[in-house]
């Protein structure tokens, strides 16, 4: 799901990085090239690691398809799949067992205050994931838009 925002040196710097800093960094440069082309930029936020549908595998399908439904709509789309194997090597440097808030603290609300996203969509149960409420108080505190995402737009996505 990559698109013309990226190049490959974000690629390979997504292969190498380290911690959720430098991760942040790609995504800024992503997102300063996406508000070039346009200003109202979104992102889709839900469960993946908690919550959901009980399975990261299964969230993360749901997300990149209310993703996809999103830039099909005629959205500016930031997609933040791209990053979620880096995310997920950085992650067992930390402690066993609990949730990895740094991922939250460092690299999502660098995202949310660098101002480039004006709109986030909630996917269906983003109640039940430690993560998506974390987001959408974060998005309520900086005054980004919500929009909760009705549960047809995956009807033909899950049969």
């Amino acid at each position: 799901m990559l698109n013309q925002y990226w190049t490959e040196v974000e690629l390979a710097r997504l292969e190498t990085a380290e911690d959720f800093h430098l991760l942040a960094e790609v995504a800024i440069t992503i997102l300063a090239r996406m508000r070039e082309v346009d200003e109202e930029i979104i992102q889709v936020c839900g469960p993946i690691s908690s919550g959901g549908l009980g399975d990261p595998e299964l969230n993360k399908l749901r997300l990149e398809a209310a993703i996809r439904m999103a830039g099909e709509q005629g959205y500016h789309v930031f997609n933040q799949m791209p990053f979620e194997t880096a995310i997920v090597r950085i992650m067992q440097k930390y402690p066993p067992g609990q949730y990895c808030t740094e991922v939250l603290e460092v690299f999502y609300r660098t995202i949310f205050e660098s101002g480039y996203i004006r709109r986030c969509f909630f996917v269906p149960n983003w109640h039940t994931s430690f993560g998506a409420k974390w987001e959408r108080r974060a998005c309520v505190r900086l005054g980004i838009l919500l929009k909760d995402i009705p549960d047809s737009w995956f009807e033909t996505a899950d049969a």
